[in-house]
């Protein structure tokens, strides 16, 4: 019995859907990142490098767009959180005692981190930050090394992640985008119960590997602008697919769920490949599937025959534009 097999099957599924360099690849930054900041820190003489890597670690993401952004995060909470720790401590040091800095620090920043998640950090920063004792630095001198440290640890991430990555990052779009188009076969033929097509993500990392994309899209350089482009496509080949299956499970009868079979089957070869022998065997079972749609029962099984078919066309039309941008590119 292999490995795998013992696993938990979600924890089985998770290590299927990753791809080993992109592992490999997300571990050198990570770790190169850490190694720079506390390089750097310790370099400028700062008292506490570890700070800095605590940041490269946060901060560090596969994707450099993710890494950007939570960069932002990072730094806006940490200087929301020192300028309140700043004035805690000073609370503190004119002989206001515990717990009140500590809940009134708490009663303004876990509102705004409620709701802004992305500012989470904002209480972290203010309870490092106020936490100085009578004898220690002074709080402004804490919060000051707070923000070079995280700046460090910021600038670290943001740099490993960029260096000599573009042409790896790219064929990392293209990887994620056909698991993608994997994934959206094996939901098609397991809602059809159709054979095959098991080594796409399932359901769930269909839906991680979309946001994935999402996050890749919203940033910026040549990778950011080709994962927009077939970002829209993909999302609507999921959607349409969605909606197809649910009025499919909304069948009243054999007959109506099998109205569209073969055009799943089509559409199955179409995903694999986009010649005209794949596209016109298309069209005829979209044609077969109007002439069946005659016959069935009633009027509620007709509409949603009808639907069907214009949500597999528009779906044609998104892969067309899908090998379109790969042509493109």
């Amino acid at each position: 019995m292999s490995f795998a097999v013992r696993l938990p099957a979600r924890i089985a599924q998770r290590l299927a859907d990753v791809s080993p360099p992109a592992v490999a690849l997300a571990s050198l930054r990570v770790v190169g990142a850490a190694l720079l900041a506390f390089i750097v820190s310790k370099l400028l003489g700062l008292p506490e490098a570890h700070w800095a890597v605590m940041t490269a670690l946060i901060v560090a993401r596969p994707d450099p767009a993710d890494s950007a952004l939570q960069a932002g995060y990072r730094l806006r909470g940490t200087l929301l959180g020192s300028a309140v720790g700043v004035l805690a401590s000073i609370a503190r040091r004119h002989g206001v005692a515990d717990p009140l800095p500590l809940v009134a620090m708490l009663a303004i920043l876990a509102p705004i981190a409620s709701v802004w998640p992305e500012l989470r950090a904002a209480p972290v920063a203010a309870i490092i930050v106020s936490s100085t004792g009578p004898h220690g630095p002074d709080a402004l001198v804490v919060a000051l090394l707070r923000l070079a440290e995280i700046a460090i640890g910021i600038a670290a991430a943001q740099l490993v992640g960029r260096i000599g990555f573009a042409s790896v990052a790219k064929r990392e779009n293209d990887v994620l985008c056909v698991r993608i188009q994997r994934g959206i076969a094996r939901m098609l033929a397991e809602g059809f119960a159709l054979p095959g097509h098991a080594d796409g993500p399932d359901a769930e990392g269909l839906r991680r590997e979309l946001r994935q994309l999402g996050i890749v899209a919203r940033g910026k350089g040549r990778a950011a602008d080709e994962a927009a482009r077939v970002l829209a496509p993909l999302t609507v080949l999921h959607d349409d697919l969605k909606f197809i299956l649910r009025t499919r499970r909304a069948a009243q009868g054999d007959a109506e769920r099998a109205n569209l079979e073969p055009v799943a089957v089509a559409f199955l070869a179409l995903l694999d490949d986009t010649d005209d022998a794949k596209r016109a065997a298309f069209d005829a079972s979209l044609k077969q599937a109007a002439t069946a749609r005659a016959g069935l029962a009633d009027d509620a099984s007709r509409e949603r025959s009808v639907v069907q078919g214009f949500a597999f066309r528009r779906m044609r039309r998104q892969l067309t534009a899908l090998r379109e941008n790969d042509a493109l590119s």
